[in-house]
């Protein structure tokens, strides 16, 4: 599950110009079989907000087989100024 968050934590922070960290709101995972052997994970923005993003991923091994996904809402975090800048 750390694996689809951190897909799709980046992807989230992709869409954002100001580059701003994504913090997950919400996320929920389905898992299809085991995974065995290597992994390849891609996250993907599917709808944004000022305030809020939502995003999917999809964990396949090295056969190309879907073996979990996850859809999540993630909230871009606002970054500090340092004071005198």
């Amino acid at each position: 599950m750390t694996l689809l968050d951190v897909a799709m934590s980046l992807a989230a922070q992709s869409g954002n110009e100001l580059g701003s960290n994504a913090m997950t709101v919400e996320m929920k995972s389905t898992f299809m079989q085991p995974l065995r052997g290597k992994a390849a994970c891609i996250g993907k923005i599917i709808f944004a907000t000022r305030s809020l993003v939502f995003v999917e991923a999809w964990l396949r091994n090295e056969e190309g087989l879907l073996c979990s996904s996850s859809t999540g809402t993630f909230k871009w975090a606002r970054t500090s100024v340092p004071p005198g800048s």
